[in-house]
Order: structure tokens, then sequence, then C-alpha cells
């Protein structure tokens, strides 16, 4: 037997980590001082640029 609210659960749940990946990627990578940065222009292709910190040395 196919569970029809199964799918949709599963589908949902998908989306839902999609579109959650990229704001906890950059809340992640902010929180140990690096930067996201954002060039966008109306018609063209947007570009993101990830600056990631330096590791101390001796670490």
């Amino acid at each position: 037997m196919h569970c029809v609210a199964s799918d949709i659960e599963s589908r949902f749940v998908a989306r839902v980590l999609h579109e959650l990946r990229a704001p906890v990627a950059s809340m992640l990578l902010m929180a140990y001082g690096g930067k996201v940065m954002l060039d966008s222009a109306s018609g063209k292709a947007s570009t993101f640029t990830l600056r990631f910190p330096r590791p101390k040395s001796g670490t």
C-alpha cells in the first residue's frame, strides 16, 4: 500500500531542508569570522563570494 501522506511529508521536508541550507551555512560561516558577499544586478547572474577566516597558527 502506498502512503500519500508520507510522500507529501517527504517532499515538504526535502524542500524545507533545501531552503534552509544556504542561510544556515551563511550563519555558521559568519559565526566563525567569515563573510558572505553577494553581487547581483537585474537580468544578470548573481555572484556569491565566501571568505573563510584563516586558521590561527598553532591550531
